[in-house]
């Protein structure tokens, strides 16, 4: 198999995922070093947004190809090898990182591409999400080398350790994609997104700072009648909509109550 046919195909990605994903799985499967167990998977799975990604991950890799050389436009003959995967820890710590699991064409400096981190306005909870973006994306790496080497049989795990293996691949991925959407959307207009999880939750801690021992332990005391009378409408609810917001209702009651758990000392998390 010709590199430089897929260094190209890189250069040139179909507009379409799914013709991306069938593309990719072709030049995966002509490479006869390529892992049978992961060719199995994703002829199993099909296009899904996360499998399309693991796979020209997984094409990246199986030809050692690097971002740089995409970016090039020139192409290269050069021995296969295995490319060495860049750690990241603490964003101040960061020099050079692959941007996101979904969009790292290039190698960039984390910090200089979301600048914005660094000035005094900018909203702690970005904050804190940029440093679990590159968490979850390290996580995600190594969840992924260690599904390759369960599927290639250089470690040996059960089924449902696989299974566990690559739900922790998407989860991770999912997570890194979430994260970066808060990013960029302030990063283009100055706003928070909002959807995020951590927003709810620091929004929550807030309101608890400023609750008496008495409010805590009475939103204690009613949260059980509180989530009975959401679930009766969960069940009474006819629409799927109605029954989201139900549900939502009752997750945002739950987190709040551990957070007042917390606060009283009674176990929460």
């Amino acid at each position: 198999m010709n590199r430089n046919e897929v260094i190209e195909f890189f250069q040139n990605l179909p507009k379409s995922e799914i013709d991306q994903f069938n593309k990719a799985l072709e030049l995966y499967r002509k490479n006869p070093k390529h892992n049978q167990g992961l060719m199995r998977r994703y002829n199993a799975s099909g296009y899904t947004k996360s499998a399309l990604q693991n796979l020209l991950y997984d094409l990246k890799q199986l030809y050692a190809i690097k971002d740089v050389e995409i970016r090039s436009k020139k192409t290269v003959n050069v021995p296969t090898s295995t490319p060495s995967a860049t750690t990241a820890t603490d964003i101040n710590d960061i020099d050079v990182v692959h941007d996101d699991v979904t969009d790292d064409k290039q190698e960039v400096k984390f910090r200089d591409q979301y600048s914005f981190l660094q000035e005094e306005d900018c909203p702690n909870e970005l904050k804190v999400l940029a440093a679990d973006k590159i968490t979850a994306y390290n996580n995600y790496k190594l969840a992924h080398e260690e599904l390759q080497k369960a599927e290639s049989g250089t470690i040996e795990i059960s089924e449902e350790e696989k299974a566990v293996l690559a739900k922790n691949v998407t989860t991770y991925f999912e997570e890194n994609e979430e994260i970066k959407a808060e990013l960029v959307y302030y990063q283009e207009n100055k706003k928070i997104l909002g959807k995020h999880s951590i927003f709810a939750k620091l929004k929550f801690e807030r309101i608890v700072e400023n609750m008496s021992a008495d409010d805590c332990f009475k939103f204690v005391k009613n949260t059980p009648s509180y989530i009975s009378k959401k679930k009766t409408k969960i069940k009474d609810a006819v629409s799927e909509d109605k029954k989201k917001q139900f549900q939502n209702d009752i997750d945002n009651r739950n987190l709040m109550l551990s957070i007042v758990n917390k606060k009283l000392g009674l176990g929460g998390k």
